[in-house]
């Protein structure tokens, strides 16, 4: 879940400046979650750019065990995809992929946003427009996806260099179905994208 960022100054106003004591406790408690989501979501792009747990745990004034205890599910999709190679064209759509899930503001890159990514990559015959105004609108407030989701890195983790087909396959395979619902509300039939 991504924080609300305009939320943010609201509620610090009303847990601060209220004349209600109820609803200053109230927006405290909302204020400490969106300051949990923004936390999460600048760690995983502390890990996304290679640092560590020892120096990231330095700012938040915890041990190094802490903060791994408390965000190693991060540092997994730092890890997606170890020691793999990828196709120019492959590289380019996790990419896209990557912009895809920051424009709806998703937690990580789905099924669906990899679609999409692929079908910019490769003329697959999807409307892109379409496809995204069904996925649904673009999010102002959004931070950046942690990494691709579990499901699709299991099914990305055989391969050790990676083509752009394998990425398709993947999000047409994903049990999840977020790619499959889309092309479903969009009528088009799963089987002309693996062509």
């Amino acid at each position: 879940m991504a924080p609300n960022l305009q939320r943010i100054p609201d509620l610090v106003q009303t847990a601060t400046l209220g004349v209600d004591p109820m609803a200053a406790l109230q927006a405290l408690t909302e204020l400490r979650h969106q300051l949990d989501l923004v936390e999460r979501s600048q760690v995983a792009r502390a890990l996304d750019t290679g640092h560590s747990f020892t120096a990231i745990a330095v700012p938040l004034a915890i041990s190094r065990q802490a903060a791994h205890r408390r965000y190693r599910d991060l540092a997994v999709t730092r890890e997606e995809l170890p020691l793999r190679t990828f196709s120019p064209d492959a590289r380019a759509a996790l990419q896209r992929a990557r912009q895809e899930a920051a424009r709806q503001g998703a937690p990580s890159i789905a099924s669906e946003h990899l679609l999409i990514a692929v079908a910019r990559t490769r003329a697959l015959g999807l409307d892109i427009d379409a496809a995204r105004r069904a996925v649904g609108p673009p999010r102002h407030d959004a931070t950046e996806p942690a990494g691709l989701h579990a499901s699709l890195r299991t099914r990305l983790a055989q391969h050790t260099h990676l083509e752009l087909d394998h990425l398709l396959h993947a999000a047409l395979e994903d049990p999840d179905g977020g790619a499959r619902r889309l092309l479903d509300r969009l009528g088009v039939p799963p089987e002309s994208m693996r062509r």
